[in-house]
C-alpha cells in the first residue's frame, strides 16, 4: 500500500475500505496463499506425479519454500547493509550528522551483517534442509533456480506495476 501511495504501483492497491484496510491487497494475498496451499499440499501430493509418498512430497514442497524464502530474505537484508556502506561512502558528513549510534559501530555492524548475510545465502544454497529426501546437489539446483526465477518475476512485476502507476500519473496530469 505504501508503494501505491508513493505512486510506485497502481492506485487500486492503495484503496482503503471504511475501516481503513486495503481490502483489495488483502483479498489478493489471501486468494494467492490459499491457492498455493491447496495446490502444493492437497492436490499435487496425491497425484503421484513425483513417484513418492504424499507426505514426502508435502515435506519437500514445504522445505523448498522455506529455503527459497530464506534466500530471498537474506538477499534483501544484505541490501540494508550495502546501503549503509554506500551512503557512508557517498556523503560522510551527512551520514555522521544523522547517526544515531557511533559511526564505527554502524560500519562494523554493516560489514558483519553483510558477511553473515552472504554466509546465510551460501549455507542455504549448499546444505539441504532434508538431505534424505532432497540431496545437496539437487537442493542447490531446485532452491537456487526457483529463487532466481522468483527474483526475475518480482523485478518484471515491479516494472509492470511502476509503469502502470506512471501511466496513471501521466493521465491525471494531462486531463
Amino acid at each position: 500500500m505504501v508503494a501505491s501511495i508513493d505512486q510506485r504501483i497502481p492506485k487500486g492497491v492503495a484503496r482503503l475500505n471504511r475501516n481503513r484496510a486495503p481490502t483489495g491487497a488483502i483479498l489478493f494475498q489471501t486468494i494467492v496463499s490459499c491457492t498455493f496451499v491447496l495446490l502444493f499440499f492437497m492436490v499435487i501430493p496425491y497425484l503421484h506425479v513425483l513417484g513418492t509418498k504424499p507426505a514426502d512430497v508435502a515435506n519437500e514442497v514445504y522445505f523448498v519454500v522455506v529455503g527459497v524464502a530464506t534466500l530471498m530474505w537474506a538477499f534483501a537484508t544484505c541490501f540494508l547493509f550495502i546501503n549503509i556502506l554506500r551512503l557512508y561512502a557517498q556523503d560522510r558528513e551527512t551520514f555522521r550528522s544523522h547517526a544515531i549510534v557511533s559511526v564505527p559501530l554502524q560500519l562494523l555492524s554493516a560489514v558483519i551483517g553483510l558477511v553473515v548475510g552472504f554466509l546465510a545465502i551460501l549455507d542455504t544454497l549448499f546444505n539441504s534442509y532434508i538431505p534424505p529426501l532432497i540431496p545437496n546437489g539437487q537442493w542447490f539446483l531446485v532452491v537456487g533456480l526457483l529463487t532466481f526465477i522468483l527474483l526475475i518475476l518480482g523485478a518484471l512485476g515491479s516494472m509492470l506495476a511502476s509503469g502502470e502507476a506512471a501511466w496513471q500519473s501521466y493521465e491525471e496530469t494531462t486531463t
